[in-house]
């Protein structure tokens, strides 16, 4: 087992010219081969897994396999996690019987501002975060042959106000108010048309960070500055 080869910039912008151009075409792993497309790193790590129930399943193998390596040298490379893209492409966007794949976009599979859209580093960071409790911010009800790249509702809606994705005791918070423990799938209605779900709940959480410090409080406490709309999603009182 050599050590691992990541994307240099050349390399990243050939891969984005797949994403654009030809996603249907063959991966172009052949990227990691060249020296003008990729460079050595000092990982060693060994990927023998391709197929995931879920995306906590795939955060999970992913913090097993990227264990030995400091959260610190790859939390916010870039071409690393890019470079994991193109590695796990067939995996994240299977073909079609027709042979196709569905077009994703750009910003799921090239990390970018939105770095929690990013299909394979999101569920590797919150697993690391919050363990158990990401089924939360991963999990989908919706069922597909591409559900690794599925993206939730509750996460797009707290992941848009950062302060609040790296509150742990808030994202547990939210999880026993939006996440079913006993289906494993988010709770029916987060959509908005009971009130009180996750559009609203990072919006007023937002405006009470103004004045409240969030992180520091308790579950009683934070029920006690919730307006009254979120009151039926807490139901384990």
């Amino acid at each position: 087992m050599g050590k691992f080869r990541k994307l240099n910039q050349k390399g990243c912008r050939k891969f984005i010219d797949f994403l654009e151009q030809d996603p249907n075409g063959s991966v172009p792993l052949i990227l990691l081969d060249s020296e003008g497309t990729s460079e050595r790193t000092d990982f060693t790590f060994d990927i023998t897994r391709w197929e995931f129930e879920s995306r906590y399943d795939f955060g999970l193998y992913l913090s097993e396999v990227l264990a030995d390596i400091p959260d610190y040298q790859i939390e916010n490379d870039n071409l690393f996690w890019n470079t994991m893209s193109l590695l796990f492409f067939d995996a994240i966007c299977p073909r079609t019987k027709e042979g196709l794949r569905e077009k994703i976009n750009i910003e799921k599979w090239i990390m970018g501002q939105k770095y929690y859209r990013h299909l394979v580093r999101s569920p590797w960071l919150f697993v690391k975060l919050y363990g158990e409790t990401s089924k939360f911010l991963l999990t989908t009800s919706s069922k597909s042959s591409n559900h690794l790249s599925m993206i939730n509702d509750s996460l797009e809606q707290l992941a848009s106000r950062e302060m609040l994705l790296r509150n742990k005791n808030f994202v547990e918070f939210c999880s026993k108010m939006y996440f079913d423990k006993d289906k494993q799938v988010p709770k029916s209605g987060l959509r908005g048309e009971l009130g009180g779900g996750p559009p609203r709940m990072g919006k007023v959480a937002g405006q009470l960070a103004l004045t409240y410090d969030l992180e520091e409080m308790d579950e009683k406490q934070l029920i006690e500055i919730l307006p009254r709309e979120f009151k039926r999603w807490i139901d384990w009182q």
